[in-house]
């Protein structure tokens, strides 16, 4: 387990490297780059600045990682995350998740990124062309459905009825217990294939 915060992070190739090493069971590794981009809430950023509790924010990361680890049978994670100023187009979040298969490494990455952004003490100020402006990270939503990687808005009222009846159905299921707080992905993947009823083949 590999926890960084602080005005240098670790090169990703060498942070891969090192988490490979762990393991011979090791049979997929996820990893997410954060980056400076230009444009921000409608705005054009120049650069962007990192300050945080860098003690206190190594500990609650800690203890992140070792839920996540846990919750998903991870061999190994890594976060790293820089501080101070950054400039467009530069790496500022590294999160590294290392598993047997890909399924755990995905799923738990994608909770990693979320609960980061939220819970670590870690401020963001964009400095942009009209002035300087703290941003706080909003909650993710209790529902999101994609459909071929594409986000369908949803509003409030189906949100809440769709993400309440998966949940009620899941709910029904061996070896599924339920907190009452979960958020819910739904990922709908087209097939690739030729759906016309027909062979394909031009006449």
């Amino acid at each position: 387990m590999d926890v960084v915060v602080g005005e240098k992070i670790s090169e990703i190739s060498k942070l891969i490297d090192g988490i490979k090493k762990k393991s011979r069971n090791i049979g997929a590794i996820i990893a997410f780059i954060g980056v400076v981009r230009e444009k921000s809430r409608g705005r054009r950023v120049s650069r962007l600045y990192y300050e945080a509790q860098e003690n206190i924010a190594r500990e609650v990361l800690g203890k992140l990682i070792a839920q996540i680890r846990e919750k998903y049978g991870l061999i190994d994670v890594a976060v790293e995350h820089r501080t101070g100023y950054a400039d467009i187009g530069e790496e500022v979040l590294h999160i590294v998740c290392a598993s047997e298969h890909r399924s755990e490494a995905i799923a738990a990455i994608e909770e990693l990124i979320d609960r980061v952004k939220i819970e670590a003490p870690i401020w963001k100020k964009e400095i942009t062309t009209t002035g300087e402006y703290w941003v706080r990270e909003r909650e993710p939503p209790r529902l999101r459905v994609v459909i071929d990687g594409s986000e369908v808005p949803l509003n409030p009222f189906v949100q809440k009825i769709i993400s309440k009846t998966i949940l009620a159905m899941l709910s029904t299921l061996r070896n599924v217990s339920l907190k009452g707080d979960e958020r819910v992905v739904v990922k709908v993947f087209s097939s690739g294939k030729n759906n016309s009823g027909g062979t394909g083949e031009k006449e």
